[in-house]
């Protein structure tokens, strides 16, 4: 069930934490960070409606997946109707591993033999081309003008840094002040680390999109590089990459790209305006884990103690809420001894 802040507004927890109905800032404040502890107590898939089935067409030229502001991370990736391993950032650094992995387009990988890399996160859902590009960033909403960009840790054509001045601050990079229609860089980019966004809304928010692109100096042609919606004031995109896409896929409708399945756990989002979505929808949890931010704000051991209780009964009802959704007698299992290959191909026979 999805609810609203509207909704826990109608709700007793205004009443528990003595906050006035229409006070929005201060519920929102307790509901946030109620959310943020929950979702990341819930382990590897998160709890009811804390995840999502997310179809992706992926080429073989360029096998990466960008995850988008609400995804935190991909739990589980199909391909080809075959499931495949997520190997985290670490796996690649390991001792006598299998090292940095590369794409070879003239190796056509059996999907169930595929495997897939974390490779961080990034600030763009498209990479910037490093060779002779100014940036560029478009307005959808006129109130937004004056808002600052910050394309941080930005680097020259040569290689070399890049510092502004904000005022009588200094940035480390480049920043646009916006303007309609868009504002472009006076210099060329090769290179930076991250961007963030300085609206003039809440909490450093935006009112409509930003539009980020690249614009080459010579043609004129722009690349669309990340669309950053009102709340993203630090923008970071989970990336992965899929090492030996098949060929070709029967499940993909488009030549050239193969269907990638994935059920990824939602990322955690601040709620601001009553009409915002919460990703958990279990009242009673988030009550309990309200009265355990309050009771942990309290400077006594008694309120240290009732703030893990709460905490735990927070967490005791939202597996219930799982087991009401999911059932506790058929869970999820494969128990494979020899991998998922069959045993002739194992060099395994039966027993005659």
């Amino acid at each position: 069930m999805r609810i609203t802040l509207l909704d826990i507004e109608n709700s007793r927890i205004p009443q528990v934490l003595g906050v006035c109905r229409g006070d929005y800032p201060r519920l929102a404040s307790y509901i946030s960070e109620a959310q943020e502890r929950l979702i990341q107590a819930g382990g590897e898939t998160g709890w009811w409606g804390g995840w999502s089935k997310v179809v992706f067409n992926v080429t073989r030229t360029d096998p990466y997946i960008t995850l988008s502001p609400e995804l935190a991370r991909i739990a589980n990736m199909d391909v080809c109707k075959f499931p495949v391993r997520v190997q985290n950032e670490w796996y690649e650094f390991l001792d006598a591993g299998v090292g940095l992995q590369k794409n070879f387009l003239h190796d056509c990988g059996w999907p169930g033999l595929t495997d897939s890399y974390d490779r961080g996160n990034v600030p763009t859902a498209y990479d910037l081309n490093p060779v002779n590009q100014k940036l560029r960033v478009y307005l959808t909403d006129q109130r937004d003008i004056g808002t600052k960009f910050f394309i941080n840790g930005a680097l020259d054509q040569n290689g070399n840094g890049i510092y502004e001045q904000d005022v009588i601050t200094p940035v480390q990079g480049a920043l646009l002040v916006l303007d309609y229609p868009f504002t472009t860089t006076a210099f060329v980019v090769s290179a930076f680390s991250s961007i963030t966004k300085q609206g003039i809304g809440p909490n450093g928010s935006t009112y409509g999109d930003v539009v980020f692109k690249s614009v080459d100096t010579t043609s004129g042609v722009e690349t669309f590089l990340s669309r950053y919606k009102p709340q993203e004031t630090k923008p970071a995109y989970r990336r992965y990459f899929i090492k030996s896409l098949p060929c070709n896929c029967c499940c993909s409708a488009t030549p050239g790209f193969v269907q990638v399945t994935t059920m990824c756990k939602l990322e955690y989002r601040p709620v601001i305006n009553p009409s915002d979505v919460l990703i958990i929808g279990n009242i009673p949890a988030l009550k309990m884990e309200c009265e355990s931010i309050r009771y942990a704000e309290m400077d006594s051991v008694e309120g240290t103690n009732m703030s893990m209780v709460k905490h735990k009964e927070a967490i005791k009802l939202l597996n219930a809420e799982l087991r009401h959704y999911l059932g506790a007698l058929n869970p999820a299992i494969n128990w494979a001894p020899f991998g998922n290959a069959r045993l002739e191909y194992q060099g395994v026979g039966y027993v005659t």
